[in-house]
């Protein structure tokens, strides 16, 4: 498996950095962090291939991602992510240590929509 990044976007002083796994010149899972300033970093996106699921592709990714945003940060981030009190993967998340911070919440047109903010800090000092 290959791991390569990409910096894809620039929004103002915001940089969203992708991490790819591929084989064979074929991308199976993609994750990204998003530098919100200083030591703060989001975990936006890791999403795996349904085929991949369960062989490690997700932790070895989540892993890699952890170490961007360390190196990202200059040493130890802040990394945080948001997800929805529904997701099944949220479970993955917190094997991989993550924490609840807090509850958030969004008024749409027509319902509310109810997240949690996970959380972790990061260091390049963790064992890979």
């Amino acid at each position: 498996m290959l791991l390569y990044i990409q910096h894809l976007r620039r929004d103002g002083a915001l940089e969203q950095n992708f991490l790819v796994a591929a084989m064979d010149d074929r991308a199976f899972a993609f994750g990204s962090v998003l530098a919100l300033g200083g030591a703060q970093m989001l975990l936006s996106k890791l999403y795996v291939e349904e085929m991949q699921r369960g062989r490690g592709v997700g932790r070895a990714l989540f892993k890699a991602l952890c170490r961007l945003a360390a190196e990202l940060a200059g040493g130890t981030a802040r990394l945080e992510m948001r997800i929805n009190l529904h997701n099944p993967s949220r479970g993955f998340y917190t094997r991989m240590g993550m924490r609840k911070l807090r509850d958030e919440g969004m008024e749409l047109e027509d319902f509310y929509l109810s997240q949690e903010v996970l959380g972790m800090e990061v260091s390049l000092q963790d064992p890979a």
